[in-house]
């Protein structure tokens, strides 16, 4: 009985350190899902010196900070992440997330080369770990098109690794392409790539949208009716096209009924993932009243989107106009 109580005490002892952890995990977990990130923050930097080597601490730390904003607290985690799995593509990911954040919100030309260089570094790791891993695929393409020069961007790397997203998401992979065409002002080509996803059949309902912002930078509004329309008729749930609709035809100077029938319609079935916001609509509908020389309605409109959006300018300036 003496030898089964110590086995007994022994095992106990061996297993309360993990206990204590799961506790720990289990609590942070909760934090994060409530969205208590500063609380998370709290506990886990708190255990971190007892379980500096736990994944799913440092995981959860590092999302922490970056809920926070704390990224250079998030990079050093996540780096630490890194070293505990040197094969995991995500952790990878994350740091160069954690650095692009990071570089986005410094003003320090120091601290943009030295957080670019982490981010393409961790981005490009993850890519040799797992060549499929699509967010790392698309943020490495867009810095490299979007980076200055100087910094290291370069459409042509961009419209590279456009091409390797396609072998394993083609949506994504041609939207991509697109976007990299849209960049250096190359139209036409974009436009081709949205209409060669539709020939093959590549799901995507915003592709006739998509056609038609292209079509709005090139100033066609005509076309970018056209296919705003198409873009309702083949998915009518699709209210952004509504929208693009309004805003083409308060360029285009016509079409002012269709288009306010189009907006309203935009405005009553709009819901929170919509884009874009509800202000935007009434801009527009101002717009429109405003070319129809119906100043009662357009004032009505310009105050609305300054009522749901109190520091909109384009709003405020339109209502000067009148």
């Amino acid at each position: 009985m003496k030898h089964l109580l110590f086995l007994f005490l022994t095992l106990f002892i061996l297993k309360a350190p993990a206990f204590a952890q799961n506790e720990i995990i289990s609590k942070a977990e909760d934090l994060v899902k409530a969205e208590e990130f500063v609380q998370a923050v709290s506990l886990l930097e708190n255990e971190l010196p007892n379980y500096s080597n736990n994944e799913q601490l440092l995981l959860l730390l590092g999302k922490s900070y970056m809920e926070t904003q704390d990224y250079p607290k998030a990079i050093d985690t996540f780096s630490d992440l890194t070293k505990v799995d040197n094969q995991n593509a995500e952790y990878f990911y994350l740091l160069g997330e954690a650095s692009f954040e990071a570089l986005s919100n410094t003003s320090s030309i120091f601290k943009m080369s030295t957080y670019s260089t982490k981010m393409k570094s961790a981005m490009s790791k993850a890519l040799e770990i797992d060549p499929s891993h699509v967010n790392a695929r698309i943020r490495l393409s867009n810095f490299y098109l979007n980076a200055p020069m100087i910094a290291g961007g370069s459409s042509k790397k961009a419209l590279e690794h456009a091409q390797i997203l396609k072998k394993y998401d083609p949506n994504l992979g041609y939207q991509l392409m697109a976007s990299v065409y849209k960049e250096q002002e190359e139209f036409e080509k974009a436009e081709q790539i949205y209409l060669t996803m539709l020939n093959e059949g590549v799901e995507e309902k915003r592709l006739y949208y998509l056609i038609s912002v292209v079509k709005f930078d090139q100033k066609d509004y005509e076309a970018t009716m056209d296919y705003s329309e198409q873009s309702m008729k083949a998915h009518p749930e699709y209210l952004t096209a509504y929208y693009q609709y309004g805003k083409a035809a308060a360029y285009a100077g016509k079409n002012f009924d269709t288009a306010l029938s189009h907006l309203n319609y935009f405005l009553e079935h709009h819901h929170s993932e919509t884009s874009p916001s509800i202000h935007w609509a009434h801009l527009r509908l101002g717009q429109i009243y405003s070319l129809q020389e119906n100043t009662t309605a357009a004032k009505q409109a310009f105050n609305k989107a300054i009522e749901l959006k109190p520091d909109f300018d384009e709003a405020k300036k339109e209502l000067k106009k009148l």
